[in-house]
């Protein structure tokens, strides 16, 4: 997961800006998750008796665990901001114009 974040993260040429904007979202998001899921698989991981009952306590115990939770845990200084930089990143990129993709290409024509 961490190459493809990289190389989702690494500028090709001729990319246009919501392109790129679109692939710093996607590679924030991968990184997150890969902080989540090592902060989650360093605690015990147990099994529940249907998926929903676990997607639930997940939700419960992630928030308790990883958030709300003494004694202070560093990896919160990673996971928490990379989520809401991973949501800007995603709000961009979704909220980039036409207009400035276009603009990118003639800017990279006169090169």
């Amino acid at each position: 997961m961490a190459a493809v974040a990289i190389d989702l993260a690494l500028p090709k040429k001729g990319e246009t800006k919501s392109a790129k904007r679109m692939n710093g979202a996607l590679a924030g998001w991968l990184l997150s998750l890969m902080v989540w899921m090592m902060a989650f698989y360093n605690n015990h991981l147990r099994f529940y008796s249907d998926y929903a009952h676990m997607l639930y306590k997940f939700g419960l115990l992630f928030v308790r665990r990883y958030i709300i939770t003494t004694p202070f845990r560093p990896l919160s200084l990673l996971y928490v901001p990379s989520f809401f930089v991973s949501s800007v990143l995603t709000w961009r990129a979704f909220n980039t114009k036409a207009e400035e993709d276009e603009d990118d290409d003639e800017v990279e024509s006169n090169k």
